[in-house]
């Protein structure tokens, strides 16, 4: 609700700004140089210079493009006609659609006046720079979404932690992987929290790269769907109560491992031992024993998968800042 009121507020405060500026240095209609803030308030803060400066460039452009339509046929409904089919079809061509209500407006400014000379001109160009420079301005300034997506963070990881502190205590306690009772809609939910924070947070600023927190949840996402997958896949698995032990322990050290900070490494190297150790143990003397070994092996696998993906995200981001 807050952050509504803050909106409210902010468009209404760079109406009457814009309205106040434009009446200081004498343009007339200074009201649209208000409609031009709020039109660039529309668009999301990051994509706002580049509208800016659609809008900045097709104002000029129709500009002048009327006033030769105006000084040559003379102001009337034909030559408004023509100059509003080139204009359209221009900035259609340009893919500068921001710029085609606003400046058709300001056209019809000149088209009242029946006056086509630099200082209505003038006066036109004045109401775009001011409306724009208005926005730009207030937009440098928006409360900021991090600390929220520094407590998502937490969160995420803490219900990271209590899935695979689940598990690991599953196979301690009864030599079996049943995760009926863990749910990770919660888990889900957090992490969509956090993408529609993050991207706004980016959409909040654009002076600087905010990536980093978008790429952080959709990380964490393809983990979340690794960890459904495994519940599907071991709905009820059944292992011996050494071989659930010594991967209780692992998965147990896993969890207490989950941090934004850990890229996974040491992790990797641990189950690389431990896969080198059950390939040293005696070949399964039974059907029921070869079973729960190839559990166990494709429960590590999806371990390795699960942090193999904290593995990659924390490459990638070493790379882009080399």
């Amino acid at each position: 609700m807050w952050f509504l009121l803050f909106r409210a507020a902010k468009k209404t405060l760079g109406f009457l700004l814009a309205v106040g500026v434009a009446e200081l240095a004498g343009l007339e209609f200074s009201l649209s140089a208000g409609v031009i803030t709020l039109l660039m308030f529309l668009d999301p803060v990051r994509q706002s210079p580049r509208t800016a400066w659609q809008r900045v460039a097709t104002a000029a452009a129709a500009l002048l493009l009327s006033s030769l339509a105006f000084r040559t046929f003379g102001f009337n409904l034909a030559a408004f006609g023509g100059f509003l089919f080139l204009f359209v079809a221009g900035v259609l061509a340009a893919r500068a659609n921001a710029g085609l209500v606003v400046n058709t407006v300001l056209v019809t400014h000149v088209y009242a006046l029946e006056r086509a000379d630099l200082p209505v001109l003038a006066n036109e160009m004045g109401l775009m720079l001011v409306g724009v420079a208005t926005a730009l301005l207030l937009n440098l300034y928006m409360p900021s979404t991090e600390r929220i997506i520094r407590e998502l963070i937490g969160d995420l990881e803490g219900q990271l932690r209590a899935v695979l502190l689940h598990m690991g205590s599953q196979l301690e306690n009864q030599c079996r992987l049943d995760t009926e009772q863990v749910s990770l809609e919660a888990l889900e939910e957090t992490i969509q929290r956090g993408k529609e924070k993050a991207e706004a947070f980016i959409n909040s600023d654009y002076l600087h790269n905010r990536q980093y927190y978008l790429a952080y949840f959709r990380m964490r996402e393809e983990q979340h769907n690794q960890l459904r997958h495994m519940c599907r896949h071991f709905d009820v698995i059944h292992v011996a109560r050494e071989q659930g032990s010594v991967l209780a322990r692992f998965t147990e050290r896993l969890s207490a491992a989950i941090a934004e900070e850990n890229s996974g490494e040491e992790l990797l190297e641990e189950i690389g031992r431990l896969k080198a150790f059950f390939k040293t143990q005696p070949l399964p003397a039974s059907r029921e024993e070869f079973e729960n070994r190839a559990s166990l092996y494709q429960y590590l696998n999806d371990l390795e998968a699960f942090v193999s993906i904290k593995r990659r995200f924390v490459l990638g981001y070493r790379k882009e800042e080399a």
